[in-house]
C-alpha cells in the first residue's frame, strides 16, 4: 500500500469517526498505525470495523486468487424453495452476516476460523 492510498484510508475513517492528532504525520500515532497496517497488516478487529463501514478485507495468508470478505447487514429475500415458503412465507428474512468471495467466483457465508482471528495480516482490498 502506498503512502497517498494510506492518506485517502485516513480521509475515509475521519468520515467514520475516527479521531487524528493535528501532528506531523511521521508523529502522528494514528498514521504510524496505518503505516503499520500497510506494511505487515491488521489484527481482526480492525478488519471487523472495516468490514462494518462497508471496506472489503482478506488476508494476505489467503491462497486463493480474488478472495475477500465483506458484510452483509440484515434484510429478506424472496423464498427459493417449497419448503422455505411453507415456513417463512414469501420472504426469508436474515440477519447480518459475512460474506466471502471464493477464488471460484461464487459467494458464500463466511466463518472466522481460530487462525482467521487471531492473524495480524488482513488488508483492505480495493
Amino acid at each position: 500500500m502506498k503512502l497517498n492510498e494510506v492518506v485517502e484510508i485516513v480521509e475515509q475513517l475521519k468520515g467514520c469517526g475516527f479521531k487524528f492528532e493535528a501532528a506531523p504525520l511521521e508523529n502522528n500515532v494514528a498514521f504510524v498505525e496505518l503505516e503499520k497496517i500497510a506494511t505487515k497488516g491488521m489484527e481482526f478487529e480492525t478488519a471487523l470495523f472495516l468490514l462494518k463501514k462497508g471496506y472489503k478485507v482478506a488476508r494476505r495468508g489467503w491462497n486463493g486468487k480474488g478472495m475477500f470478505l465483506y458484510y452483509v447487514p440484515a434484510n429478506s429475500y424472496p423464498a427459493q424453495t417449497e419448503a422455505a415458503k411453507e415456513h417463512f412465507g414469501d420472504m426469508v428474512d436474515y440477519g447480518a452476516y459475512i460474506a466471502m468471495k471464493t477464488a471460484q467466483g461464487n459467494v458464500v457465508p463466511w466463518l472466522a476460523s481460530q487462525t482467521d482471528v487471531l492473524a495480524e495480516d488482513w488488508e483492505i482490498i480495493k
